[in-house]
């Protein structure tokens, strides 16, 4: 898609202890832009909470999230990231209800279920994958 990409990656060094860091193919100028943060998992919002911190310390303006499943443990941190403005929404599959309106659910059942069948006759899932 030709978009600029930056990774965040993060380590645990220790049971409480992690490190985060960030990398990028290329310079990418975040002034007054819109970034979509993707990752597969929500727990407690840190570690998307000290990239988007990072973002908006290189001039981020707005952010979203949009993350496959959640498993929220820390709702609490969320409620204020949120009213902090770190982010506008959260995407996630609507596999479980959240009680937050910034959570937006996306229908996930029908890719599954044509995951499902293309599995069982035999067909390919690759175009499902990219």
């Amino acid at each position: 898609m030709d978009l600029d990409r930056i990774t965040i990656t993060k380590r645990r060094i220790s049971p409480v202890d992690t490190k985060v860091e960030f990398f990028s193919s290329k310079k990418v100028d975040l002034k007054d832009k819109t970034c979509i943060l993707v990752d597969d998992i929500i727990a407690s919002g840190s570690t998307a909470g000290t990239a988007i911190e990072y973002l908006k310390s290189k001039g981020m303006k707005k952010a979203f999230w949009v993350m496959t499943h959640p498993e929220v443990t820390d709702i609490k941190r969320l409620d204020a990231m949120y009213e902090k403005g770190l982010f506008e929404r959260i995407f996630i599959a609507d596999t479980i209800a959240l009680p937050r309106d910034y959570f937006v659910p996306v229908p996930a059942s029908k890719l599954i279920a044509q995951l499902i069948y293309n599995v069982h006759t035999d067909e390919s899932i690759s175009d499902y994958l990219v």
